[in-house]
């Protein structure tokens, strides 16, 4: 693999690495903050049984009908500059009867919004009365992820 020299263009997407990680981060756990209010209201917690625990630095572990689950939160920059992905990642018991995480579903983060998935071009929208149902949107494509499980 050949590396090549980076440009003044590209160094400004790392000049404010501290802020822009502090404040992906501070987003990421708001989302998570809010998925979590979701199931923990009543009907979720009795038809979807989902359960967040969240955990530090962007981890978060998931229990569910269909198996464990977990959330990390993954910080890299793009073309377009920071950028965070919560990965979630099923437990599965591979081939050698082991156990591993193998990925089911994600949310982007950018500084144009929070997206539900990978392909997602609609940012979703958290303001006023639509916050709970993208919480509760978010809510569901995870528990949805985790029963489908991974694609292959």
């Amino acid at each position: 693999m050949a590396f090549r020299e980076f440009s003044e263009d590209e160094f400004q997407h790392v000049r404010c690495a501290v802020e822009d990680v502090r404040r992906i981060k501070r987003r990421a756990q708001s989302i998570m903050e809010g998925v979590k209010a979701v199931l923990e209201s009543a009907y979720p917690k009795e038809n979807w049984g989902v359960d967040l625990q969240l955990g530090n630095d962007g981890f978060v572990d998931i229990s569910s009908p269909y198996g464990k689950a977990r959330a990390r939160l993954l910080l890299s920059i793009d073309d377009d500059g920071p950028r965070g992905r919560y990965l979630i990642e099923k437990s599965i018991i591979n081939r050698l009867d082991q156990s591993e995480w193998r990925p089911v579903w994600a949310i982007r983060l950018d500084k144009a919004g929070i997206y539900a998935g990978d392909e997602s071009t609609r940012p979703l929208d958290f303001s006023g009365f639509h916050s709970e149902e993208q919480y509760g949107e978010l809510a569901l494509s995870i528990l949805y992820a985790i029963a489908r499980g991974p694609v292959e």
